[in-house]
């Protein structure tokens, strides 16, 4: 079973990961984004910040860098899960999957 990821395939996902990196190491670099190379971006009008709901992993966490054992937390974003071989990749880190919530058990494995 390949691991599920929101982006359609682990090639999109290499793609849309590779291209940020690319844009990122240009501005890093001092490269400035030139008026031309936004032509054909979609303008967005009256805009604002605003917050998108986003799959994550809630759950009680061990071996956290930053948490204490048994914390209830919520993960940043999953990129990639594979349950049935127990891991899922969200933004921050790799998490290795516990047991999951006994509601869940049969969706998941």
């Amino acid at each position: 079973m390949s691991p599920i990821t929101p982006y359609g395939s682990l090639r999109c996902l290499e793609n849309t990961l590779t291209n940020m990196l690319e844009d990122v190491r240009k501005l890093e670099t001092g490269e400035v984004i030139c008026p031309s190379s936004l032509n054909n971006a979609p303008m967005i009008d009256r805009w604002e910040f605003g917050m998108v709901p986003t799959r994550c992993i809630i759950g009680s966490v061990s071996g956290h860098p930053y948490l204490n054992p048994g914390a209830r937390a919520r993960t940043s974003q999953i990129i990639l899960c594979d349950a049935v071989n127990g891991w899922a990749r969200t933004w921050s880190r790799y998490y290795r999957l516990g047991a999951p919530e006994p509601s869940l058990r049969s969706k998941v494995l």
